[in-house]
């Protein structure tokens, strides 16, 4: 059985109470959105411990957790995990078998036909998914490296259109990487086959395309402020 209030907050989420496997928790989704052409996605906000999330996962979860050295690395692990089962059981109401990877690492639900992607960047883990085509979804946070990292990833325009702003910077390189896991294949060349039109800071929808000696297509990726200065971009 499912319980329901509506908590008014930036995003109007709901909170809403799910039932795992022997367990009912509060699912206070931080960012829900449903997007043209049934793109959903899914954020959570980590508040948690990561006591609080190792008891959701699977016993082969808990074994590839203690492997995981980094502390940030173990609790984003288990929050991606954590949020997806809870997408599984209460929107796609498919059981939680865990997630898989394929060769070029692009993630899916065991047993689930679904398309998705994933990012995570504390405090912050995202889910992007639909029923048929390949989604990306990309998590980055302002921060000095990436205009160091620009001459290397960004095309001339880009980095001309980028100058000095941090801002600019950080959501060329998150719709970059969004298209980078919608293709799922190796080798692209972030500076000539990943490409991001002009836009203004606060756009909502930014224009961009993957260019390959076999492969164009545009593509309209959505843009969120999470908060200020982290941004999240995705796309299908």
């Amino acid at each position: 059985m499912f319980f329901k209030f509506k908590f008014l907050q930036k995003y109007k989420c709901e909170f809403n109470f799910v039932q795992l496997p022997n367990l009912k928790v509060a699912l206070p989704l931080f960012l829900q959105k449903e997007y043209p052409r049934h793109l959903s996605l899914y954020v959570w906000k980590i508040e948690e411990q990561l006591p609080f999330f190792e008891k959701f996962l699977l016993e082969e979860e808990k074994k590839q957790l203690f492997a995981i050295t980094q502390h940030h690395k173990k609790l984003e692990f288990a929050a991606v995990r954590y949020l997806a089962s809870s997408i599984c059981q209460k929107f796609l109401f498919y059981p939680y078998k865990g997630i898989d990877k394929d060769e070029n690492g692009k993630p899916s639900f065991r047993g689930i036909s679904y398309e998705i992607s994933i990012s995570h960047c504390l405090p912050y883990v995202a889910i992007a998914l639909h029923e048929s085509q390949s989604v990306g979804v990309d998590i980055e946070q302002e921060q000095e490296k990436l205009l160091r990292v620009a001459p290397r990833a960004f095309s001339q325009e880009e980095i001309l259109f980028c100058g000095k702003s941090l801002r600019k910077a950080c959501i060329i390189w998150a719709c970059k990487e969004t298209l980078y896991k919608i293709y799922a294949k190796k080798g692209l060349i972030f500076h000539t086959d990943l490409l991001v039109s002009n836009f203004q800071e606060n756009d909502a929808i930014i224009q961009a395309k993957i260019c390959t000696a076999h492969y164009r297509q545009n593509y309209l990726l959505h843009h969120e402020e999470l908060t200020e200065g982290v941004h999240l971009c995705c796309g299908m």
